[in-house]
Formats: C-alpha cells, sequence, structure tokens
C-alpha cells in the first residue's frame, strides 16, 4: 500500500478545461485536503499552484496530473451543475488507473470531489476511494509557477517532475 500512497499527490489534481471538458479554476493558490478510503491513509494538504495554462494540462481527478498521460479524459456537465468525470491513465510505475467521479463547486473560491479509482498493473487490482476539497487561498506564492504541487514540505511541479 505504501507506493499507492506516494503517489497521492497525483491522484487528485484539478483541470480547467473548456466547454465539455471541464470546469476553470481561477488561477493561482489551491489548497487540497484530500481523504482516501474514508480516512483508512492519512494524507497531508497539499497547495497547488496553478496558472490558466497549466490548469488545462492538469485533469481534474485521476491517477495523475498529467492529462498528456490519459489515454482517455472526459468531464460532462450534468443537470444539477455538478461534472461527471472519466479517466484512464497510465501511472509512472506503468500501472493503469481508471477513474470515474463527480465534481461540484464554483471553482473560483471552492471545489470538491468525489471519486473511485481502480488501479491495475503487475498482476494486481486495487479499488480505492478519495474525496477532494479545493479553496482557493489567493496568488501563487512568490517563486511558484503553474503546476507546483506542495505536500508535506516538498514541492515538485506535476508536468515536469517524474
Amino acid at each position: 500500500m505504501k507506493p499507492l500512497l506516494a503517489l497521492l499527490p497525483l491522484v487528485v489534481a484539478t483541470a480547467a478545461l473548456a466547454a465539455d471538458k471541464g470546469p476553470e479554476r481561477k488561477p493561482g493558490l489551491w489548497r487540497q485536503e484530500l481523504t482516501f478510503d474514508g480516512g483508512a491513509y492519512p494524507v497531508p494538504p497539499s497547495e497547488m499552484c496553478l496558472d490558466a495554462a497549466s490548469d488545462q494540462k492538469m485533469t481534474l481527478v485521476g491517477a495523475q496530473m498529467q492529462r498528456s498521460r490519459c489515454a482517455a479524459y472526459g468531464a460532462k456537465r450534468q443537470v444539477d451543475g455538478s461534472w461527471r468525470l472519466d479517466s484512464v491513465c497510465e501511472l509512472p510505475d506503468g500501472r493503469t488507473a481508471t477513474t470515474t467521479g463527480a465534481a461540484r463547486g464554483d471553482f473560483r473560491t471552492a471545489y470538491s470531489v468525489q471519486a473511485v479509482g481502480t488501479f491495475e498493473g503487475e498482476g494486481k487490482r486495487e479499488t480505492h476511494t478519495v474525496e477532494i476539497k479545493a479553496t482557493y487561498e489567493g496568488p501563487c506564492p512568490e517563486g511558484q509557477s503553474g503546476g507546483d504541487v506542495t505536500t508535506g514540505g516538498k514541492t515538485a511541479n506535476a508536468l515536469t517532475d517524474p
């Protein structure tokens, strides 16, 4: 289970896509609180710096943040105003993650995501639930750029770092 926990900063991220591809989030710093399998695995909060360009390249929910790793990624607006999310993405370790969920919020000040992900590879199959609560914190700190994610005091860029 620990290798999966190491991927948690990548499990959830958000995307700003136009039209039927998903909602656009306000550029700036977003704080994300993640609950994995109902709290069975504690995860520290993360902060993500987004600009318009990075938001378009990052998934709203999925196994990793880079849309370029996804064979399929979609978001469809629902009658109740929520977004249905579906993705099939390859993890850096070669496993495949299939994620289905829903996102709600105004994406300017706050949003939430509830999803189920199935991870397959190396002869194993695991299914996990994830809930994200994200709040807009303001402009990104000086020195940070779009795609930078800070978790547990460590910062990496979700679009350039493996």
